[in-house]
């Protein structure tokens, strides 16, 4: 999986070569997760998202200006008895989607709702150590009002690294690629690079059922044309909770 990552990373910078005009972005994530086990292999888990982003105009590093997202979504995850594979068989969101202002036709687009439908897994390496490596693989299936509801399909690949610093505190890094995959949109090829991340974070243990995730991703995200890029500066806070 890592030589995987790997290849798709260099097919990011690959397809950025051709990138004419870049547009800087600060943006606040934020999450609210409850994880819900309903049996040794089964569990259930909704989350509520919150996202803003900055005004170029005014300010470039007021994340709180501008609305980004807002959403929610509920995922169904089986794992095997030594907890080292999860299988994701669903996973629905839905989300309300605003542009990111980039250029000013950007503030005459209007709000996006998707539907998006996912399938995937997830592999986890420990060795009992403080070392933990999580490879996750999802299908998705994103329904547009702008784009008729027509199927639109996805792949993503993350590689993602935490180090157990303290008994309260881990450090975590990631790396995701996203490409367009079929089913597409009219007149654009069926496998192209939609986005690269890059990113790192601290998971504070608050107590054994309540954690709090703090840190930074960078998003490389190519638009439509594929001579314009969106580069994403984000803060993410996140609260998790485990039932």
């Amino acid at each position: 999986m890592p030589k995987l990552v790997y290849f798709l990373v260099l097919y990011c910078g690959i397809s950025s070569c051709a990138i004419a005009q870049e547009y800087p972005h600060t943006s606040l994530w934020t999450r609210f997760q409850v994880t819900a086990p309903v049996s040794k292999q089964w569990e259930v888990v909704t989350a509520v998202h919150w996202r803003r982003q900055n005004n170029y105009l005014n300010n470039t590093v007021n994340f709180l200006e501008e609305p980004l997202l807002t959403g929610a979504h509920a995922q169904l995850v089986r794992r095997n008895k030594k907890q080292t594979v999860a299988f994701i068989p669903i996973q629905i969101n839905y989300f309300l989607a605003n542009t990111l202002l980039g250029r000013e036709e950007d503030f005459s687009v209007p709000q996006n709702r998707e539907w998006r439908y996912s399938v995937g897994f997830e592999l986890t390496q420990n060795n009992k150590s403080r070392w933990t490596f999580r490879e996750r693989v999802l299908q998705e299936f994103r329904f547009f009002r702008s784009n008729q509801d027509q199927p639109v399909g996805r792949v993503r690949t993350r590689f993602q690294i935490n180090y157990k610093w303290k008994s309260f505190v881990s450090i975590n890094g990631l790396t995701e690629v996203i490409l367009h995959t079929p089913p597409q949109i009219n007149n654009l090829p069926a496998v192209r690079f939609h986005q690269f991340w890059l990113g790192s974070s601290l998971l504070w243990q608050l107590t054994p059922h309540l954690n709090l995730e703090t840190g930074y991703t960078f998003i490389r995200t190519q638009r439509l044309n594929k001579t314009e890029a969106d580069n994403q500066n984000v803060t993410n806070l996140h609260l998790f909770v485990r039932l």
